[in-house]
């Protein structure tokens, strides 16, 4: 669990304290363009509150309520996925990823989304597992649609960013949904075989 490989020299790893300075070298420069969806970045002053974050992200872990991972390529972060807000008493959870802006538009987080929630759905055993993206972040819904979520709602002005309330869509995807339709990705295709 702690790595996959994608392709393009591309890895999924799970986040350590460690990472914090490596992923803050990605947040700097990238800071306006994750802004604009994440109000995070934008208060986000330097890789002591990224170690805070990892920090909890890692107590979330080991109550089984939160999986954080970074993306990286060579030695470089160059986005985050995960699984956030398990409710065991539910089994369920939401996905959330941003990406550095050099590296939209090629299909890496699409690729990265199969893998995780394949991994939401076939080693954290959920039943349900949710995606919210506001309704003006089209490439984000598109990773969703693609991924095979349905569409469930919208929730009007249902996230703060800055003075702008943003509505958000709700995509879901169940067990049975994502076991009819097979593994998402090809790491968990060729785990299956």
């Amino acid at each position: 669990m702690a790595a996959f490989e994608l392709e393009d020299g591309i890895q999924i790893r799970l986040a350590f304290l460690h990472h914090a300075e490596a992923v803050y070298r990605t947040v700097e420069p990238n800071r306006q363009h994750l802004g604009r969806w994440l109000p995070w970045a934008l208060t986000c002053k330097g890789p002591e509150d990224i170690r805070d974050f990892i920090r909890q992200a890692l107590t979330w872990t080991a109550e089984g309520r939160m999986y954080l991972f970074y993306l990286w390529h060579d030695y470089e972060v160059i986005g985050s996925i995960d699984v956030h807000a398990i409710r065991p008493e539910h089994s369920s959870g939401g996905v959330g990823y941003w990406l550095s802006k050099a590296y939209t538009g090629h299909g890496i987080m699409t690729r990265a989304a199969q893998v995780i929630v394949d991994f939401a759905f076939a080693e954290l055993g959920l039943n349900r597992v949710y995606l919210r993206c506001a309704t003006g972040n089209h490439a984000s819904c598109a990773i969703a649609e693609r991924l095979g979520f349905q569409l469930e709602g919208v929730l009007r002005e249902e996230c703060r960013n800055g003075a702008r309330f943003d509505d958000m869509k709700m995509y879901a995807m169940l067990a049975r949904e994502w076991r009819e339709r097979g593994p998402l990705s090809s790491y968990y295709a060729k785990k299956r075989r």
